[in-house]
């Protein structure tokens, strides 16, 4: 299968894509990306073809068949960026390109880790059980927001942007509450199985660091972002509203801070995370929770240019990094809780210092 996927990603970048001088200017490399592309699809077609008839070792086959598959997805996925962000059709062969090769880089992996059947199964599973409890977690939220948001709206003498905001944060709040108890219940492990505890003195050491490690992350793909010419995904507060009142901030960070953030590590560590353990490494958990947790955030990017979707969801999977490596290494949910919890306060009293002085948000 693999070489069948690396034949195919070949294939799609032989084909004639789109090449208007936008794509120059964007990608000042010697070589085309479709030529690029294809030079690396056919490395991980000569590793998989290695590793059929015994010519390459497991490692020196993870590095041609994996690094050749990622090599041919990024001119790929550069061009589709590109593209998109211009206003300019994208064809089939791209999309293709990436697809495929995504593929034979996941069989790639699977091929070095040399696993039966019956394994793959029930990794594959696990990681089922563990996309569907994150995707009901979105859902849950939806279906809260439409009816804390009637309430909400009639209850709160303010204006619908004000109620809106105060919905969204509650309604999160109690959707990925209610999933995990749901899912706790059904697993028959009830709520008192939640791995949480008062904090000891290396707890709170990993509660200082990974929030310093959160506005590092931060900091760093605000200049990351700034030195490539890549906007900043809005705030989804002031989303629609160019004038938000002072207030708003507050009411949210109190919610965001106590109910969200604490939310949400609660169902991706101790459900989704923890979950995970049971057919993968920590390190892979770690990895995959953290994949699961910026996927949640692909509808707020629906109608974002790529550009600034890719980054946003980059930045949700690298921040998930940070939390969950907190949680793997102290089995304790309260420290990845409290941790985003700051660091959402700190978000939002940011954005209130700013309209009170009427700094710059963008």
């Amino acid at each position: 299968m693999g070489i069948a996927c690396a034949a195919l990603t070949a294939a799609a970048t032989l084909q004639p894509w789109p090449s208007p001088p936008v794509v120059d200017d964007a990608l000042p490399i010697p070589v085309s990306p479709p030529l690029l592309a294809t030079a690396f699809a056919l490395l991980s077609l000569a590793g998989f073809l290695g590793r059929r008839y015994g010519w390459l070792g497991r490692w020196t086959g993870v590095v041609a068949t994996v690094g050749g598959s990622m090599g041919a997805v990024l001119p790929s996925l550069s061009v589709i960026v590109v593209l998109t962000d211009a206003g300019i059709a994208v064809s089939i062969w791209p999309p293709l390109a990436v697809g495929v090769g995504v593929t034979s880089g996941v069989i790639g992996i699977v091929d070095w880790a040399e696993l039966r059947v019956d394994e793959l199964l029930d990794r594959l599973d696990t990681l089922l059980v563990a996309s569907i409890v994150a995707v009901t977690a979105v859902i849950a939220t939806g279906v809260f927001d439409a009816l804390v948001g009637s309430i909400t709206t009639a209850l709160l003498v303010v204006d619908r942007g004000f109620a809106d905001a105060v919905s969204g944060q509650l309604a999160a709040a109690a959707g990925f509450v209610t999933v995990t108890v749901v899912y706790l219940y059904w697993r028959e492990r009830g709520i008192e199985s939640i791995d949480i505890r008062w904090l000891d003195t290396r707890e709170l050491l990993y509660c200082l660091g990974g929030f310093i490690g959160l506005l590092l992350v931060l900091l760093l793909s605000a200049e990351l972002l700034a030195g490539l010419g890549v906007p900043p995904s809005p705030s989804g507060v002031i989303e629609g509203d160019l004038d938000p009142p002072p207030e708003l901030f507050l009411a949210v960070l109190l919610i965001s801070a106590l109910l969200v953030g604490p939310a949400e590590e609660l169902l991706f560590r101790s459900v989704i995370q923890r979950s995970l353990y049971s057919s993968f490494t920590r390190t892979s958990s770690v990895v995959l929770s953290s994949v699961l947790y910026a996927a949640i955030y692909l509808p707020a990017y629906a109608t974002a240019p790529f550009s600034v979707a890719l980054a946003g969801l980059a930045l949700a999977f690298t921040l998930s990094l940070v939390l969950a490596v907190t949680y793997a290494r102290t089995d304790n949910v309260l420290v990845p809780a409290l941790i985003h919890g700051a660091f959402n306060a700190f978000q939002y009293a940011v954005l209130y210092v700013a309209v009170i002085y009427e700094v710059g948000l963008g």
